[in-house]
């Protein structure tokens, strides 16, 4: 899942700006003035299948009944800020975006996914947002595939979203609730993959094990399973799992964190850093822009606790203090601060930073930012190594002849190969649960500093020629899917 990577639901304050006054000129002093009309507001729209670009035809080629993974970038072109931003996929729907305000010249990029049709593949993309007095920017592109006739490698995977009261609460501290009241959790499961799922299980650490209204799952389907629970005081914090199996017994998992905050009468403040709309919460962070280019900081400011503030500031250690829409915020409100930087090449380290006032004093809290720059341009590449008993197994006549019921043990060697940073690496075996194999360490992200990563899995030899085609996938901080594939034979000696 990436999980990776885009990542907060943000509330955003319009303030009518007050008229001027303009003084009538004497005639011994006439001057003429001219007022310049608001600025338009204007839309951009490029679009990826599978993260490669699918705006000319006849487009990149997928296997027929593989998913595609669709993105999305729309870009302000205009003078004004925007809201509500809609994307619509004719044949897909609605595209999924993790912010729909777009300052001038902001990106949100969007994501959805269908099911690839045999054949040639056109449909149009719109995207719609509208400024402060309601006028709308809307923009349109043609997209395109070819769905080949050639069968896709089984590819189970699975894809776990829960949502607090109706927001996505991936990250602390997500919404503010009252003590004691009823406060609905979605745990909304999809099948990312190419093939059925059976005896779908979720079940949250704190919750315990939640019933969801069917267990089998079609490429494409997703399935909302609901819980009611009663809100605790303080902060909550628990992660949930879905796992289910295909056809030949192999299972797939996915996994989601979620937080809320019961508010009571003592005073908090929680802040996000953000940098491009990237967590950078670890170095060296989202590689973003290159030299001379503008780079976004957004701050996401909430109040936690159960105290109106007042005196709200923020600031940034290396940018000194950030601009916001106010300095007050109520119980359970949230506010956006922004500042600008230019990019310099190197790896930096910075932390936002919040201050306010409540009736019982005042509060804090900080939150680390890190990011890099780069002159070249952002390069990702994967290396899939499968051994067998010790033996590389990329084709029949290399794989070791084992005897039936004995132990084999497969050894997957992963590295990267490029010159950024990848998150949430996750093998895919067809043939082996998730469960049987362990890594050397327990961080799946891979970078210029940290290459590799070993794991391994230990099953029992069966009869016959095996052949299995085992993927290795991870995201970048763009929420581009990087992967790679192996070969893995053996023969099983009744």
């Amino acid at each position: 899942m990436r999980k990776g990577l885009a990542i907060a639901a943000v509330a955003v304050l319009v303030a009518a700006l007050p008229a001027l006054a303009v003084a009538p000129a004497s005639a011994e002093d006439s001057v003429t003035s001219t007022v310049a009309p608001p600025a338009a507001g204007a839309l951009g729209v490029s679009v990826l299948a599978g993260g490669v670009a699918a705006g000319v035809a006849p487009g990149p080629e997928v296997a027929a009944g593989s998913v595609v993974e669709w993105s999305y970038e729309v870009v302000n072109t205009g003078g004004v800020s925007l809201w509500a931003l809609y994307v619509w996929h004719e044949g897909v729907g609605r595209a999924d975006c993790p912010d729909r305000f777009l300052s001038p010249g902001g990106t949100v990029r969007c994501t959805a996914s269908s099911t690839a049709v045999a054949g040639s593949f056109s449909r149009v993309v719109s995207a719609r947002a509208w400024d402060a007095a309601g006028v709308e920017a809307a923009v349109t592109a043609d997209t395109y595939y070819t769905g080949s006739s050639v069968v896709a490698p089984p590819a189970p995977a699975l894809d776990l979203e829960t949502l607090v009261a109706g927001e996505d609460a991936d990250l602390p501290p997500g919404p503010v609730v009252a003590p004691g009241s009823a406060i609905e959790i979605r745990y909304v499961v999809r099948n990312t993959g190419n093939v059925d799922l059976w005896g779908l299980w979720v079940r949250d650490g704190a919750l315990g094990t939640i019933t969801c209204p069917t267990r089998y799952l079609r490429p494409g389907d997703t399935v909302t399973c609901v819980v009611t629970h009663t809100a605790m005081a303080g902060r909550f914090t628990s992660s949930a799992e879905a796992r289910a199996w295909d056809a030949v017994g192999g299972s797939v998992s996915d996994s989601d964190a979620h937080h809320y905050v019961g508010a009571t009468g003592n005073p908090a403040i929680e802040i996000k850093a953000l940098v491009e709309g990237y967590d950078g919460d670890r170095p060296p962070g989202p590689r973003v822009g290159r030299p001379g280019e503008t780079i976004l900081f957004t701050y996401v400011v909430a109040n936690t606790g159960g105290l109106p503030l007042s005196e709200v500031r923020v600031t940034d250690d290396r940018l000194g203090p950030v601009n916001c829409p106010g300095d007050t915020l109520a119980v359970g409100e949230t506010m956006i601060c922004n500042a600008t930087t230019v990019a310099r090449l190197g790896e930096f380290a910075s932390a936002g930073r919040v201050t306010a006032e409540s009736a019982l004093g005042p509060v804090a809290a900080s939150d680390p930012v890190y990011y890099h720059v780069r002159n070249e341009p952002r390069l990702h590449g994967l290396v899939l190594e499968v051994s067998v008993n010790g033996r590389d197994a990329d084709d029949p006549a290399s794989g070791p002849r084992i005897p039936v019921g004995s132990s084999a043990r497969f050894a997957y060697l992963i590295t990267y190969t490029g010159n950024n940073i990848i998150y949430n690496v996750t093998i895919q075996d067809p043939f082996v649960p998730a469960s049987r194999i362990s890594c050397n360490r327990s961080s799946r992200t891979l970078s210029t500093t940290t290459r590799t990563l070993s794991c391994t899995a230990t099953v029992r030899a069966v009869a016959g020629p095996y052949a299995s085609l085992v993927t290795v996938v991870s995201w970048d901080a763009n929420g581009t899917r990087v992967s790679a594939q192996d070969w893995v034979h053996y023969y099983g000696m009744a």
